[in-house]
């Protein structure tokens, strides 16, 4: 009977032993399935927070469905930005810019092109697109697209070129200029 009691009392250890391991099996489990749901509420946590606070992607140049780029977005990007007191509509591939004093010229990426120091500045154009014309006080140049003064800002007027002389008047004198400030016959 001692040997049956023995093996009675073997089963119940036997049986005690299965029922621990499943309890411990169970309660693996539930921390399992508790760490898989916490995870996943703060990966959609995470998603959800980073979709709503990333900041908004803005290309350096937009560009409409042609492929052209998108002039007005370009120019109100600038505006948004808040770097110049005032973005005029590009023209030319150039917009003049304000501090809200002086004027400049920016390019389609926002460099600026001519410094922002002249009371009035127009876009490149034809015949002339590497030149702006500018002004400072009551005296008129020409700017190049790296921002130099090509024609110094000396002139009382400087007339629309004519093929590839302008009609300068500096004082009572009036004469023709080249696009480098050159004096030349007509």
């Amino acid at each position: 009977m001692d040997d049956q009691k023995t093996a009675e009392e073997k089963r119940k250890e036997l049986d005690a032993m299965i029922a621990a391991g499943e309890e411990e099996d169970r309660q693996a489990k539930r921390r399992l399935i508790r760490n898989v749901i916490i995870g996943a509420v703060v990966l959609i946590l995470g998603i959800g927070a980073y979709t709503l606070f990333r900041p908004e992607y803005i290309p350096d140049v937009y560009v409409n469905a042609d492929g052209n780029v998108d002039w007005v977005k370009q120019a109100e990007k600038f505006r948004k930005e808040g770097k110049y007191k005032e973005v005029y509509d590009y023209h030319a591939q150039y917009a003049v810019v304000s501090d809200g004093k002086k004027y400049g010229l920016i390019d389609v990426k926002g460099n600026l092109v001519v410094p922002i120091k002249y009371d009035e500045v127009s876009s490149f154009s034809d015949p002339y697109p590497h030149l702006s014309l500018v002004r400072l006080g009551n005296k008129y140049g020409l700017v190049n697209l790296q921002g130099k003064e090509q024609v110094p800002v000396i002139y009382d007027e400087i007339s629309v070129p004519s093929g590839s002389v302008m009609k300068v008047k500096k004082g009572d004198q009036e004469f023709y200029i080249d696009d480098q400030g050159k004096q030349v016959e007509n």
